[in-house]
């Protein structure tokens, strides 16, 4: 690594750069090493140093002094990362990080397909935002829209004393939900029907009895299509697609490794699980809530 060079970028304020090499060659205590240097002479530089490390990867983040002139105090924190990064719902504007003052627009688009399952729980811990994970890559849900926000909490009461009555637990998003090592989605609402069944563990889940999602306008076909391969991949029983542009639900079942339609439900019907026994919908009461 060359140091002239690398501090030439900074100089320049070309501060995002990642750093390849084999493992146990140096790549962590290079980092640190530049970090402290820039803030040891942070008066020297445009920018303060920020490190974050992981497993595959390690790449320094820099990022601008808080308005007013106060700088803040060096870090070293791994993560750091997910104190600083930004998602924005528009897939167009991708990944970015930026600095508490909102300055700072680093893309970090290159970083797609080598974050790691740590990162990610990492990640996941501190955001305030969804965010779901497969094979290296972040994918950012968009913001839910009070429409979202009322059905979502009308199923959810509605969940409530059914699934209390058979001993169960019901939750909503955000909390991760494991299909298999290296993919995480995180379900609008999830349930096991025996509150004691092992995989419902507190940092995630590892398999649900029934998760529901309620389609995004977006991109519809994530929840209709792509989750609807997921959740089968995951072997969950029955997966609940609720559509406000429709107004329909639809209700699958595992059949094998895919679903099958138990029914699509319109307005004047109601819309029945089939694991859940005696649980029912009026498909108009749902999107009337809003």
């Amino acid at each position: 690594m060359n140091l002239d060079e690398l501090l030439g970028l900074v100089r320049d304020k070309r501060y995002f750069f990642v750093l390849h090499a084999p493992r146990q060659t140096g790549k962590t205590s290079a980092l640190l090493a530049l970090c402290d240097l820039l803030n040891s002479s942070a008066g020297a530089w445009p920018i303060r140093g920020r490190w974050c490390a992981g497993h595959r990867l390690g790449h320094v983040t820099l990022a601008n002094s808080v308005k007013g002139g106060e700088s803040t105090p060096p870090l070293r924190d791994p993560g750091i990362l997910v104190r600083t990064i930004m998602m924005d719902a528009p897939p167009r504007l991708g990944l970015r990080i930026v600095t508490p003052d909102d300055h700072t627009d680093i893309d970090i688009e290159p970083l797609q397909g080598l974050w790691t399952q740590a990162q990610y729980f990492q990640l996941t811990d501190h955001a305030r935002l969804l965010i779901e994970f497969t094979d290296g890559r972040l994918e950012v849900p968009p913001m839910p829209t009070d429409r979202h926000q009322a059905i979502s909490q009308f199923l959810f009461l509605a969940l409530s004393p059914v699934v209390r009555a058979l001993g169960g637990k019901v939750r909503y998003a955000p909390l991760r939900l494991r299909i298999r090592d290296g993919k995480f989605r995180e379900p609008d609402l999830l349930l096991v029907r025996d509150a004691n069944d092992p995989r419902r563990r507190n940092d995630y889940w590892r398999g649900a009895d029934l998760v529901m999602e309620i389609v995004s306008p977006d991109d519809p076909e994530r929840d209709t299509h792509v989750k609807r391969r997921d959740y089968a991949e995951a072997r969950i029983p029955e997966y609940w697609i609720v559509n406000p542009m429709d107004e329909t639900i639809t209700v699958l079942t595992l059949a094998g490794d895919a679903y099958a339609e138990h029914g699509v439900f319109g307005s004047d019907q109601q819309a029945d699980s089939v694991c859940l026994h005696g649980f029912a919908v009026a498909v108009a009461d749902v999107f009337g809530a809003a």
